[in-house]
């Protein structure tokens, strides 16, 4: 897929992240791009910068907030999946942080995609390896 400025808009989940704050940088600037994260792992600093932007929108919330969810992908024209839990090692110990964060969170962005008929979805899930 390939990224354009082309006034589309963008729904960034997992907003608050490094490989996220870079995808903001390339399509902000002649595109409307909402942030969505819970800050549980996110760097605020990493949103500083797009704060004064009138084309940026950030959503603190979970993505097992199924409704709140499904609220912020009405309107957007593209799903950037970009969520997970960045622990790797926390995620063995704890084996619900990854059945939450990872599938439960991907099923629920991909419900919403569907109630809000939402066609273009980029996700990169593959962020753990055990």
């Amino acid at each position: 897929m390939q990224y354009q400025n082309n006034h589309q808009r963008y729904l960034d989940i997992g907003g608050a992240g490094f490989t996220s704050s870079r995808l903001v940088d390339r399509l902000i600037n002649s595109n409307k791009m909402t942030m969505y994260d819970n800050h549980n792992s996110g760097r605020k600093e990493f949103l500083e910068r797009y704060v004064s932007n009138p084309n940026f929108h950030f959503t603190q919330a979970d993505l097992l907030d199924f409704d709140t969810l499904n609220k912020a992908i009405a309107n957007h024209d593209v799903l950037f999946h970009l969520a997970g839990n960045p622990d790797v090692r926390a995620g063995i110990t704890n084996t619900k942080l990854d059945l939450q964060q990872g599938t439960l969170a991907t099923h629920n962005a991909l419900e919403a995609t569907k109630v809000n008929q939402l066609g273009k979805v980029a996700s990169r899930r593959a962020t753990e390896m055990l």
